[in-house]
């Protein structure tokens, strides 16, 4: 149990530093690790991945609020965005955790593994051969409020904080690199917090585990061991963000969503 614990303590702090860096909530790190060790527990397949996006938007909460704070400090968070989009951004998110309640596993895997590959090449070519310029792309605008429901949607069913869809959709709609990641933290409190709340109520028939201290599809005894290292390094990835040159952000934000997509795909 004692090395189960500092698995979780290490993930917490890397979860929160990339949250911080990326604007990603930490989601697509977490889910895969609580995934792996839920089922070491012995949790069936369906109830795990459940169990792992929960507990992921569970944590989202105190690590989204965490970095948003550092991103407020540097005046990055574009709040007219914010406030425009967040009762679209709780209902999509209200209405994903109901899909992933009804949604076969193998599915949600693919769907969520072509898309990071999508976005990874996106933001290889940008960040190595394409201009630094923003261009804006006349569709998104138009389309903007559907658009911001689907990221809701989509964040809710893969337990992540947004900012893998939030973040190339501002890009297109013509805001900076950083500063759409300083609002993707933001945008992440707001799918957090409803999330994190849904999938204690749409897995309230789930059998209580003492062990996980589970209330319905989130594991608080995961909660308790991620959130306190990724409190505290997603503050330092906020500010880093200001630092670090935005080609290897760039670069970076590519490598991990490769990553997960291929550890997603393997999971078939």
């Amino acid at each position: 149990m004692f090395l189960i614990g500092l698995i979780l303590l290490m993930v917490g702090a890397f979860a929160g530093f990339m949250a911080g860096l990326l604007g990603i909530g930490g989601g697509i790190i977490i889910v895969p690790s609580v995934y792996m060790i839920l089922k070491y527990f012995g949790i069936a397949q369906d109830e795990a991945m459940l169990m792992a996006v929960g507990t992921s938007m569970m944590v989202m909460i105190p690590t989204a609020c965490s970095s948003s704070y550092a991103h407020m400090k540097a005046k990055a968070v574009q709040f007219d965005k914010v406030r425009k989009w967040a009762l679209l951004i709780i209902f999509g998110v209200v209405f994903g955790g109901y899909i992933a309640s009804k949604t076969p596993e193998p599915f949600l895997v693919v769907i969520y593994s072509s898309y990071m590959f999508i976005i990874a090449v996106l933001f290889f070519y940008k960040a190595n051969f394409g201009s630094s310029d923003i261009k804006e792309i006349k569709l998104l605008h138009i389309l903007e409020y559907p658009i911001v429901v689907v990221i809701g949607v989509l964040s809710a069913l893969f337990g992540i904080g947004g900012g893998t869809f939030s973040v190339p959709f501002m890009n297109g709609l013509g805001i900076t690199f950083k500063k759409s990641i300083a609002t993707a933290a933001m945008i992440g409190v707001l799918i957090a917090v409803p999330g994190g709340l849904n999938y204690m109520l749409i897995g309230r028939d789930v059998a209580y585990e003492p062990f996980l201290l589970n209330v319905g599809y989130v594991s608080f005894m995961c909660v308790f061991m991620i959130f306190p290292t990724s409190i505290f390094t997603a503050y330092w990835g906020g500010k880093m963000v200001h630092i670090i040159p935005e080609r290897i952000i760039k670069n970076s934000f590519a490598c991990l969503l490769i990553i997960v997509a291929i550890k997603m795909m393997m999971t078939l």
